[in-house]
């Protein structure tokens, strides 16, 4: 017989086929050290179902309005995007108590909210009759927001131009909220520590809820570029030995069990003594966010005031 033709395998082919040997959590694990790009694009395009196991449902209800819109933060040195998601029944201009909402690294305020979902668990909740309470999204970039020596500063984006901007619009902005996932779920936590130390220009922070935060042990283990060097992470990233969060301020910190950071957060639990949150199935994915969305928009709406 001939010499049969070499076929070509594709790198989508051999992505898949390492996919599915490896597993969600696998490619989770690569993608948070940068080794593949965007996990949840990823997962997206190979047909890797992300939930691993876990209720990934959005609720079947009729979100309320959102709003969007960008503007150009001399802090963070870009033009930025936000969106507000309000509750039904509510409109752009209401009076109510807001919290941020912090996406992971290079996910967009806009992208945040429709792919975890939270306008209708927002929806599903104040129907149920929680508090009514508007969700403020904004663009984070990569950056971990907090000052980078760069001249970035999301921090200050945060506290000093987006926030005002959210008053300006009479959402309540003197106490609000924050939740996130990832590195939103860090941005989250450090919020809560920053206004710990009376650092948010004279604003307070009631509630904090973290998916998955992206935490590090130490400035070894961070990702590339999430930190500036050993001295930028012990005085921005450290927030298991110095969580610093004040006791008016209510906490709710979780992740899934074959999350590649379920070590870290097991340790910064232990470090401000168990906060409300825990431990379920899940990986570091939307699936798991979404598994959590309805706890976290929750717990966030009995604190937000």
């Amino acid at each position: 017989m001939g010499r049969q033709p070499t076929k070509r395998v594709s790198r989508r082919t051999l992505l898949t086929g390492a996919a599915g040997i490896a597993g969600v959590a696998v490619v989770g694990t690569l993608v948070d050290n940068r080794v593949l790009p965007g996990k949840g694009h990823l997962e997206r395009a190979l047909h890797i179902a992300p939930s691993q196991g876990v209720d990934a449902s959005i609720p079947d209800v009729s979100a309320g309005p959102i709003v969007s819109g960008r503007f150009t933060s001399v802090r963070f040195r870009r033009r930025v995007g936000w969106a507000v998601a309000y509750p039904p029944g509510s409109r752009d201009g209401a009076s109510l108590p807001v919290a941020l909402a912090l996406p992971g690294r290079g996910t967009t305020g806009v992208a945040f909210l429709h792919d975890i979902g939270y306008p209708s668990f927002l929806a599903a909740f104040v129907g149920g009759g929680g508090q009514s309470y508007a969700i403020a999204a904004v663009d984070g970039g990569t950056e971990y927001w907090h000052p980078r020596s760069n001249g970035d500063d999301p921090l200050g984006m945060l506290v000093d131009e987006f926030l005002p901007l959210l008053d300006r619009m009479s959402l309540h902005t003197s106490t609000f909220g924050a939740l996130g996932v990832s590195m939103g779920g860090y941005g989250s936590l450090l919020l809560a520590r920053q206004s710990g130390r009376g650092a948010l220009g004279g604003r307070r922070l009631t509630v904090a809820a973290a998916a998955s935060p992206a935490l590090w042990e130490s400035a070894g283990a961070t990702a590339p570029g999430a930190f500036d060097d050993a001295a930028d992470w012990a005085r921005w990233g450290d927030l298991i030995a110095a969580p610093g969060v004040a006791s008016s301020t209510a906490l709710w910190v979780s992740c899934g069990d074959s999350d590649p950071f379920a070590a870290s957060t097991r340790a910064y639990r232990t470090a401000t003594r168990g906060p409300a949150g825990g431990f379920t199935p899940g990986a570091h994915t939307d699936g798991y966010w979404r598994s959590v969305a309805a706890a976290h928009v929750a717990f966030v709406g009995q604190h937000v005031t």
